[in-house]
Formats: C-alpha cells, structure tokens, sequence
C-alpha cells in the first residue's frame, strides 16, 4: 500500500500536461512538522477523511454534513439530528445508534473536543459511558441532552475529533486517504464531483523549509499554509503579496510553565515573568494587524489587564536582589527563525529580574512528548481553537491536563453551568489563572497561506478552516 501510495503521490506531482486533468488536482505544501499528532497536516487529511455529523464550509460555517437537519428544542438543553440517508447502491445505512457508540468510545477515550460540548452525563475517561446522555430513538435520529445551553455545540460536533468511522467508508466520506502523514494523497471516492469533493485528488505534503516551500510557490504547489507562526516573516517579504491570505485565530502563542519546576512552584516569579515581556514588541516586525499581542490566558478576554505600577515595581525589586542567585531555565522550542527570535526577545525582557533563560531547539514532536511526560521546564505552546469558546479553551487549564489549581477547576465548571453570569464568571476564571499563571501568553495566533490565483474558495475566517474538498481549480483564460 505504501509503494502504491508513493507512486500515486508521484504521478500526481508530475503531472501530465492534460489541462482538464490539471483542473483536477490539488497540490497543498503543510510548513511544519506533519508527524506531530496535532498536526495541521493530519487535519487537513482527517476532514475529508473522516466525516463528522457537521461540518464546515469554505467561511468556516457550521453546515449539514452526516446529519441532513438539526433542531435545538427544551430551551436550547437537546439537540435533535436527523442523519442523512445513504443510498444502497452506494453504502450500508448510517443508524443512530452506529454514532451514540461512536460517541460513547470518544467520551471513553477522553477526548476533550466531547468534554467540551456540554453533553450530559460524560463520565471520566476510561469509564463506563452508559450515562452519556444520547439516544437513537429512531434509526436516523440521534438525540443529544445538554447539561447546560451550548452555543458552541455544533462547532464542536464538527471536530474531526468527533468524526464517525467504520470499516467501509462508502457512503460517509468523501475522500479515502493513503500514503503518510507528510506525504499524503487523497483520492474523491465518487466519480462525480460534489460540493464538499469538487477535486478529485489532492496531495497534501509537509516540508519543515519554510524557504524551500515559498520558493516553488507557485510552480510545483496551488497552496502553501503555515502550521504555526514560523516562516510568516519570510512570505511577508519574499512572496507575491496577493497570494498571501492570513486568518486571525482563536488561541494562543504562549510559553508554557512547569509548575512542578522548583523555581517555577512560584507564583509570584510566573506573574513577574508574565509582567516582563514588552508584547507589541514581539509582533511589529510582522507588520500583520491580526498578530494581536495579549497578556490575557483565554483568549476572548480581548481588555488587556489593569497594571498597579507600585506593586510591579515593589515586585520586580524583591527579584532583583543582587546576593540572589539567577534563576536558570531553559525553553523548548521547534526549528525556525521566528520562534528563535521571539524567544530571544523574551530571554532579554527577563534577564533583569535574575532569570537566564536557555533556549534549545528540538523537533516539534519532541516538544509534545517532553510536556506529556512532564521533561521541561518551559516550552512554546501555540494552538488554537476552531470556535470563539473561552470556555471550551479553559479546559486545556484543568487538573487532568497536567496543570492544577483546584479554584480555577471550581470557577470554570461554575461558569459553564451559568447562563446570565457567564460572563462574569468567565472573567473570575480569567482572574484566577493570573494569580497562578500556567503560561506566559504573548499573542494570539495567525494561519497563514499563499494561494495561488487559480484557486478557488478559499475565503480568509477566525475558524482557520479551509476543507480542501470544496476548493476548485479555475478554468484557464
């Protein structure tokens, strides 16, 4: 399979000289590590891999995708889907009760996209999920109960997290995949093209060479996108400008905190830390209004906070102490220009609170493993959500995701049990991370992308989403 794989991707890449077939093929280049399991690589492919019970459109919508037709009834505390039927001569039916025990393994595994949409009755990870609060009453319905109004529940059924799978795919996705991770070909399952499958293949390949990637933009590749800040600079000066889209994200780029560090137990330096960093500084180079520098830890609370300039200075002067030995740490980054100058701005900015900072560059992936296993002291975090969810952000904070602070665990579970003082408790729970601050947030994130002029679709959107399948290759003249 792997053989046949690579020929395909081959033959695909080179091309025929066949203008018709030319308009049915799709050559996307992924600058990143596409290994990584959270690789925007491995998105890419899962979306139109791996159907889900909605989806997104070229804007970033939440539109019809296994489910024809939904309806939110009980004030918003139940969701009814109706799935969309599949044609014998095409595919066995999708039954209701097919996705509840879809659902029900995703809530058994933990996946935080589920814990997120406020489907009642979610038990811990690894335990038995009979509680789950779906139910297929008849075939083709399924009913989803809330324990609380989710206004974010659809763009979190549309994670390809939440994807429903079987063995034979006809009928349910639109491409079948093969080859790897950083070299992968999509193939449209049905011989007609569709809304969500107008090309018929699609080549999606990962190259760590941000130059490299620009420079055979756009004779060997219709796309380009950044999985991360690095090589932004780069396509800002060296790129035909038109073709550079940018899409303004809901996260972070941040600098994560090991609190398990002796010197980073202390609350009180990862506040001074926090305090130290000029953040407009870090983006002006970039010279990209969506590179929004933030001290905040959810994103959505866009207010920067209220400065005490006594207490900064009355804390700043306790940590310059000249008999106090410096504090040494030392931070993860991956490969790349960008973040190395970043991360050198910010080991200047606290050089004169006592702290050396040590940067080591390792591959993306190895970052991943090193914080799972809890081998680091500082590392770069930047990701993003695709839905404007401060509250399904906040997760990431919570004691089964490696960081804990019992209060904040309290106040988030308070707030998405609220309706009229979401708000408010949103904001405590904000609060409550600044006192004992998991991470150094510098700015919210960006994607960005060359496309080239006979691409159709791809329309610029804060969801980043852009489903390669309904893209489509313009008619040449």
């Amino acid at each position: 399979m792997r053989v046949r794989a690579g020929l395909a991707l081959a033959l695909l890449l080179a091309g025929c000289g066949d203008a018709a077939a030319d308009r049915d093929r799709l050559h996307v280049t992924v600058v990143g590590d596409a290994k990584r399991s959270a690789s925007l690589a491995r998105r890419l492919a899962a979306e139109q891999e791996r159907p889900t019970l909605v989806t997104r459109d070229t804007a970033g919508q939440a539109i019809a995708g296994l489910a024809s037709s939904w309806r939110f009834v009980d004030d918003g505390r139940s969701l009814i889907l109706r799935l969309r039927p599949v044609p014998a001569d095409i595919g066995k039916p999708l039954l209701a009760s097919d996705v509840v025990a879809q659902f029900r393994r995703a809530a058994a595994r933990g996946e935080p996209a589920l814990a997120a949409t406020g489907i009642a009755g979610l038990a811990a990870p690894g335990k038995p999920q009979a509680g789950l609060q779906m139910f297929a009453p008849i075939s083709r319905v399924v009913e989803i109960r809330l324990d609380r109004p989710s206004p974010f529940l659809l763009d979190w059924l549309a994670e390809p997290a939440l994807a429903i799978t079987r063995r034979d795919m006809a009928g349910l996705a639109a491409y079948r995949g093969s080859g790897t991770a950083a070299l992968h070909l999509l193939t449209r399952i049905a011989d007609a093209p569709s809304p969500a499958a107008r090309i018929g293949t699609i080549a999606i390949i990962g190259n760590m060479d941000p130059a490299a990637a620009i420079r055979d933009f756009p004779r060997n590749t219709d796309i380009i996108i950044g999985d991360g800040l690095d090589g932004l600079a780069l396509a800002r000066t060296t790129a035909p400008q038109p073709a550079l889209r940018i899409d303004p994200l809901f996260g972070l780029y941040a600098y994560r905190f090991n609190t398990r560090v002796a010197a980073l137990q202390d609350a009180g330096l990862r506040r001074a830390l926090l305090r130290a960093i000029d953040r407009p500084a870090l983006v002006r180079r970039y010279a990209v209004s969506a590179l929004q520098p933030t001290d905040r830890l959810l994103p959505g609370q866009i207010v920067p906070l209220p400065r005490d300039t006594e207490t900064d200075k009355a804390m700043l002067a306790t940590l310059r102490t000249t008999d106090a030995p410096p504090v040494r740490l030392t931070l993860l980054i991956p490969p790349g220009g960008d973040h190395r100058q970043i991360a050198e701005q910010v080991a200047t900015a606290w050089a004169p609170l006592g702290v050396q900072l040590a940067i080591s560059v390792i591959a993306a992936a190895t970052i991943d493993a090193r914080v799972a296993r809890g081998d680091y002291e500082l590392a770069l975090s930047e990701a993003s959500i695709a839905m404007p969810d401060d509250l399904g952000w906040a997760g990431r904070y919570r004691c089964n995701r490696s960081y804990c602070n019992r209060n904040v665990d309290t106040l988030i579970d308070a707030a998405t049990r609220a309706t009229s003082e979401r708000a408010t408790l949103t904001a405590a729970v904000e609060a409550a991370l600044q006192a004992d601050p998991p991470m150094a947030p510098l700015f919210r994130p960006v994607r960005w992308a060359l496309v080239a002029p006979r691409v159709e679709g791809w329309i610029p959107n804060t969801a980043g989403s852009h489903p390669l399948g309904r893209l489509q290759i313009a008619s040449p003249g």
